[in-house]
Parts: structure tokens; sequence; C-alpha cells
């Protein structure tokens, strides 16, 4: 079971890589809605970020610390999916100005669902 102090080591494992390439996917069969709106990117199912160093991490939805989260962690979706679409962004998306720049920092917000 994954830890506050787990989730935010990982996170901060991505200080000072360098980002490579950023890759989108869709299940098989849906469309690619990622570029339909001109002021942000909208994603159903996830992206890997491609470093430099040959590593990667996948974010996706998850349930680690409650509905709907981010789960964050080392690996490649493209390896875990046996049906999917995946799009190379770097260079046709938000993520153009990022790719080829060092992570300097990373925050995260953990809720607890707690009022």
């Amino acid at each position: 079971m994954a830890t506050e102090e787990l989730y935010e080591s990982t996170m901060q494992a991505l200080r000072g890589k360098r980002l490579k390439a950023v890759r989108y996917y869709e299940l098989e069969g849906q469309m690619d809605t990622w570029c339909t709106w001109p002021g942000f990117d909208t994603l159903r199912h996830g992206l890997d970020l491609l470093l430099e160093s040959g590593q990667a991490y996948l974010v996706t939805w998850g349930q680690t610390f409650f509905q709907y989260d981010l789960d964050v962690r080392p690996g490649a979706l493209v390896d875990e999916l046996r049906a999917a679409t995946f799009t190379n962004v770097s260079h046709e998306s938000r993520w153009t100005p990022l790719v080829g720049q060092v992570i300097t920092d990373v925050t995260v917000f953990l809720c607890s669902g707690k009022t």
C-alpha cells in the first residue's frame, strides 16, 4: 500500500531530470480528444513522461488516496496496456516549450478528504 511519503518520494525523483518527450494515450476504439480545446489538453486515460536518462514515468487516474487521484510511478503505460493509441505530443501541444528542460521542482497536493 502506498503512503504519502512514498508518493512524495516518487514525485521528487523527477527533480533534476531532463524531459525528452511526452506521450498521451487513449484506449483503442476511442477518439483522441486531447487537442479539442484551444486553451488546454484533456486526457481520459493518461500519459508517459519520457526522460533523457531513458527512464519513464506514467501518469494516469488512480485511487491510491481517494477516488480519481493521479497515479504517478516509474514505468510506461505503453508497457502495461494491450491495446491503446499512443500519440507523441512533444512538438504539437503545450509541452513543446518544456521538452528539453530540466524538471526543477515538483509540488504535490494531497487531499485527505477530511473537512
